[in-house]
């Protein structure tokens, strides 16, 4: 976390030495890898650690979150079921989940993956964030679904709220504001 990767990946290699049957060193050394930009090592540690515990939620999410940077989506959605499994309530990998369908065009899925991360964590900004991305998309595609794009700027207003310093947010929803006619005088 401090940013000295290469010292502490040699101390999640000793810990391997000592124990390498301890999950939770070879998802450490999984995440320095990715932090180092690394993926493919990284995805390499964070299977070894699921093969020694396979109840690790989080450790899902960042394998998955690894997949999706290799534009493996399908690999990724994978991981992200397999979290939600483990852990309903896990809202990180209902947004991951979100992205990945978003990505692929998959709006329906992309839109309850988001709506059950907003359910999980109210306080979500992400959420809510993917939830207006989703409905405006499907706004973009039909004009004529006003209903879309209202739901999408409701959404983005309320990621607003929750985390205020989303700038490109801010322009988006000044973008897709209905533009609301001057008073006769």
């Amino acid at each position: 976390q401090l940013g000295k990767n290469d010292q502490a990946e040699q101390y999640a290699l000793d810990a391997i030495k000592i124990d390498p049957k301890n999950p939770h060193a070879h998802s450490n050394l999984g995440v320095i890898y990715d932090s180092q930009n690394r993926p493919f090592d990284a995805i390499r540690e964070y299977k070894i650690s699921l093969e020694l515990d396979e109840h690790q939620p989080q450790l899902l999410v960042n394998l998955g979150v690894a997949d999706m940077k290799q534009e493996r989506l399908k690999a990724a959605i994978s991981c992200f079921v397999q979290a939600v499994r483990q852990d309903p309530n896990f809202a990180p990998a209902y947004e991951q989940m979100g992205s990945c369908y978003f990505q692929l065009r998959q709006y329906g899925d992309a839109l309850a993956a988001f709506e059950k991360a907003a359910v999980a964590d109210p306080a979500s900004a992400a959420a809510y964030r993917g939830i207006g991305a989703t409905c405006m998309g499907q706004y973009i595609l039909d004009r004529t679904k006003v209903e879309l794009r209202d739901k999408a700027l409701d959404a983005w207003n309320r990621s607003l709220e929750l985390q205020s310093d989303q700038k490109d947010l801010l322009r988006l929803v000044e973008k897709y504001r209905p533009k609301t006619a001057a008073p006769d005088l």
